[in-house]
């Protein structure tokens, strides 16, 4: 059943929760119960805020968006981002992935105003990098046994701890590695390598990742088929790496940074860092690793898919200055 945008205008909760409840298409979500709370009552909030000013979601515009988000006082930048995303999603299922001529998102805002002032925010710092013991942390709670759980939830557990492998132990960026696919391994006697195929691009590349990732990608991908669901015909429908969901489909970008920020807190890491630590943050701490065993700023730029070495070189600095700091 196609979205009616005028549904949307004239019963924005109940639309909200018929989309919550079908994202996937069964009838089921990727959501947690407690993230459908935390969404519906940011949704709720975003609609009064509108109602107020007379605005219907139909009407809003990108500047309706980045001052509504320019409002949230108690939000830092992290938050405020998250909270955009949710927007720019729902605003997709508005007009069903098929709006007029001319219609652009307005929660896209990170391509029409990157320095917009809802940025501006006290948790707006730098992205950072995670010490040697830091990683340490991160690496051990990634291998550790799992408690006893449902068959579906150690399937999702197992999943995020792959994906958050792959920020940390090889450097991928979110869109990355929700782009890869059951092939992407490349194992020699011994090497295993993961290939990044970038679309449109010359910048597809070969990753080499830390031996700890490869023991969690292998791991994930010899459970990776118990847990989904097959079709009549026997085969799994999604070759995604990282599938949405036991059903298959590809990984929408706020799910990485939301389980990021989960396994970073099951980690403990969150009890004593202070920065903020996201797939950014990650993949930027597996570029520390490289320059700290030696790597030079041509290598570091090719497994990081650098356009430019000079792009490398300035990783490289404003690393060497995190660290002085630390």
């Amino acid at each position: 059943m196609r979205s009616d945008p005028s549904v949307w205008d004239a019963y924005p909760e109940q639309a909200f929760r018929n989309w919550l409840v079908r994202v996937d298409g069964r009838g089921g979500t990727d959501f947690k119960s407690s993230s459908l709370e935390v969404y519906t009552v940011q949704w709720r909030r975003f609609v009064k805020y509108n109602q107020e000013r007379g605005r219907r979601l139909t009407e809003v515009t990108a500047t309706d968006v980045s001052s509504f988000l320019s409002s949230l006082h108690s939000e830092n930048r992290d938050q405020r981002e998250r909270y955009r995303q949710l927007l720019e999603r729902v605003f997709a299922a508005i007009h069903d992935g098929n709006p007029s001529t001319g219609y652009v998102n307005p929660a896209a805002l990170e391509h029409q105003e990157p320095e917009a002032e809802w940025t501006r925010v006290a948790g707006n710092l730098p992205t950072s990098f995670l010490t040697p013991a830091e990683r340490g942390v991160l690496i051990r709670y990634l291998q550790s046994p799992m408690d006893k759980m449902a068959p579906e939830d150690r399937w999702r557990e197992l999943r995020n701890r792959a994906l958050v492998a792959t920020f940390l132990g090889a450097g991928l960026k979110v869109a990355e590695a929700t782009r890869l696919t059951v092939h992407c391994m490349a194992e020699t006697d011994q090497d295993a390598w993961v290939e990044i195929g970038v679309p449109r691009s010359q910048y597809s590349r070969r990753v080499l990742p830390a031996p700890f990732a490869v023991r969690i990608l292998r791991h994930w991908m010899a459970e990776r088929m118990t847990g989904l669901e097959l079709t009549r015909d026997g085969g799994d429908q999604s070759e995604f790496l990282f599938p949405a969901h036991q059903y298959g489909g590809r990984l929408h970008p706020i799910t990485p940074l939301r389980n990021t920020a989960l396994i970073v807190c099951a980690s403990g890491l969150s009890d004593s860092r202070t920065e903020r630590t996201s797939p950014q943050t990650l993949r930027n701490s597996f570029m520390a690793e490289l320059f700290e065993s030696g790597h030079t700023t041509r290598e570091v730029a090719s497994a990081l898919g650098f356009e430019t070495i000079l792009t490398a070189e300035r990783m490289k600095h404003a690393w060497q200055q995190w660290k002085d700091g630390h």
